[in-house]
């Protein structure tokens, strides 16, 4: 029984991957459809140059990223039952122990940044006072497999090559039409740009939201994994959302988001995941 429900866990994470992989070979195939449509192929291979330099300058420390979110370094003495925690996740992620780092601010959140190799964990004060010990275990193996899988490198790319090709085709719209209304330029071929700069702005949006939920769902796999407690991550799903929503959402309930326009995953859709790969029967929530 529980090697069965440790192979759906794996299974589910694995299919959630395999989604996104073809979610982000999706989007750059749009790009250089996009790139070869306004630029022509010259063009092209100088907005791939120009995204591979970027692509590489975006590898900046952890520690800088965290000092940007206002972090302050953790030391093990201040929090050794927390770091024993995280050493026990990333020896079960078969990753180097992740850097811990803590902000001091009443939002119940906790956040990965870096990679594999020198990756930072963050949580704040909230979430420390908020969830208990086995849910806040839950939460940092969610970001440990954000940095197992190497989400913020994917996401990152994933945001470079969208802004790359809207800006790409906005730029090449503008000069059509001048080109069209001072220049006796195509009038064809403004137009078809200007429907595109409408269209594909929406497509590139969609499927980066598309990539970020698979790769939340994933993270959610693995976390339940690491931990063999999925319920407790489960239950910390719960109370952030519940946190998130504020007192006025309870009151007044704000409209549904479509699923499809959410960059993580109903919290519901999440929970009704981890309990179907909890062993035995579901405890309420």
């Amino acid at each position: 029984m529980v090697r069965r429900h440790i192979r759906r866990r794996r299974h589910r994470g694995r299919f959630d991957a395999v989604k996104s992989g073809l979610l982000v070979f999706a989007l750059a195939a749009l790009s250089a459809i996009v790139g070869i449509i306004a630029v022509g192929g010259l063009g092209l291979l100088i907005g791939g140059l120009v995204l591979a330099f970027s692509a590489a300058s975006l590898q900046v420390s952890s520690a800088f990223v965290m000092r940007l979110h206002g972090a302050v370094s953790l030391p093990p003495h201040r929090a050794p039952t927390l770091y024993e925690m995280v050493t026990r996740l990333a020896q079960r992620a078969e990753l180097p122990a992740p850097s811990l780092y803590f902000i001091d601010h009443p939002a119940v959140n906790a956040m990965a940044v870096g990679d594999r190799r020198g990756g930072a964990l963050g949580v704040t004060r909230g979430a420390l006072e908020l969830l208990e010990p086995v849910e806040l275990e839950g939460v940092l193996a969610h970001e440990m497999a954000h940095l197992k899988h190497g989400d913020t490198q994917v996401m990152k790319l994933t945001h470079l090559i969208a802004r790359t090709t809207v800006k790409v085709l906005q730029l090449a719209t503008w000069l059509a039409v001048l080109t069209a209304l001072f220049g006796g330029g195509d009038i064809a071929r403004a137009s078809w740009l200007s429907l595109l700069a409408i269209t594909v702005p929406l497509l590139v949006s969609l499927l980066v939201t598309a990539v970020s939920r698979t790769r939340e769902l994933a993270a959610d796999a693995m976390s339940a994994e690491l931990t063999g407690h999925p319920l407790a991550l489960a239950s910390a799903l719960r109370k952030l959302e519940h946190y998130h929503r504020g007192w006025l959402c309870r009151l007044v309930p704000a409209p549904e988001v479509p699923d499809w326009l959410r960059s993580h995953p109903a919290t519901e859709e999440r929970i009704a995941r981890l309990k179907a790969l909890a062993p035995g029967p579901a405890m309420a929530l």
